[in-house]
C-alpha cells in the first residue's frame, strides 16, 4: 500500500497535478486533522507548478528546498505525512546534492516518468485484476 501510494503520488507530480498530488497526501494522511484541505492542496500545486515549470533540472531547482516547503505546508494544515514517504523525502534530499555533481542539467522528471508510469499502469492492473478484500 505505501509503494502504491507513493507511485500514485509520484504520478501526480510527474503529470503536473498538484492538487491531485495534495488530495493524495491528504487522503494518505495518518489522521484527518487537516482543516482545509483545500488550501493545502493549493499550496502543493504552487510547489508543483513552481517545480515542473523547470522541468525539476537540478541546475533549476532546489528539489530539498520545495520538499521542505511541502513538510512546511503540511505541518501548518496538520496533515500528517507517513514516515515511509518522509524518508523517501530525506533521501532525495541527499541524492539532490550528489546528482547536482554528477549532472546538473539531469531532468529528474524525465528520468523518473517511464519507471513511474511503469509501476503505476501495473499497480493498477494488478487492483484490476486481484481486488482487495471488502
Amino acid at each position: 500500500v505505501d509503494r502504491q501510494n507513493f507511485v500514485s503520488l509520484f504520478a501526480a507530480i510527474v503529470q503536473g497535478d498538484g492538487r491531485g498530488a495534495g488530495r493524495l497526501m491528504v487522503e494518505n494522511s495518518r489522521t484527518r486533522e487537516c482543516a482545509d484541505p483545500g488550501a493545502f492542496c493549493d499550496g502543493i500545486a504552487r510547489l508543483v507548478d513552481s517545480a515542473v515549470g523547470h522541468k525539476l533540472r537540478l541546475e533549476k531547482i532546489q528539489a530539498g528546498n520545495i520538499l521542505a516547503q511541502a513538510f512546511a505546508l503540511a505541518c501548518m494544515h496538520k496533515v500528517k505525512i507517513e514516515s515511509n514517504f518522509a524518508n523517501v523525502c530525506i533521501a532525495i534530499m541527499v541524492l539532490e546534492g550528489v546528482g547536482r555533481e554528477l549532472d546538473p542539467t539531469l531532468d529528474i522528471l524525465e528520468a523518473a516518468a517511464p519507471v513511474v508510469l511503469r509501476n503505476l499502469v501495473r499497480n493498477n492492473f494488478a487492483t484490476a485484476f486481484h481486488p482487495a478484500a471488502p
